[in-house]
């Protein structure tokens, strides 16, 4: 069944950047630019660690929701983005109590999981290689 006129179906984007210095994570919205194409993506200072993470909203277009944003980095670095399980918060019409959740998995065949182990030392948890990618900004 699907899950149609949703009053928002959504999830929320981990962004830390591995420092080379301290050898720890440092939030990361500010370094990025973003951009919406279908759907949305945006900062909530109502969450806790608003630095660390961006909000994501899809876009209802007939029977499927879709996400399309981009980000611009603003500087230089290793980043790590995580995405989270997603949510809705009911419908619109018809049985409105009724929420929606999934599981979102990355399926990038590279995710640059030696990033993190050249930074951290130590393989990456099994469950985060789902829903982490790695990339350097030069």
């Amino acid at each position: 069944m699907g899950y149609t006129h949703s009053t928002g179906i959504g999830n929320s984007l981990g962004i830390v950047e591995l420092t080379e210095t301290s050898k720890r994570s440092a939030d990361a919205v500010n370094s990025f630019d973003y951009i919406n194409v279908d759907g949305l993506i945006y900062n909530s200072k109502d969450i806790p660690s608003p630095g660390r993470f961006q909000q994501l909203k899809y876009k209802e277009v007939s029977d499927k929701y879709l996400l399309k944003v981009g980000f611009i980095p603003k500087k230089k670095g290793i980043y790590l983005i995580g995405i989270g399980s997603g949510l809705s918060n009911g419908r619109k019409t018809g049985d409105k109590c009724t929420k929606a959740s999934f599981q979102t998995t990355l399926t990038n065949k590279d995710p640059h999981l030696y990033y993190y182990e050249d930074w951290s030392g130590l393989p990456m948890d099994p469950f985060a290689t789902n829903i982490s990618y790695l990339f350097k900004v030069y």
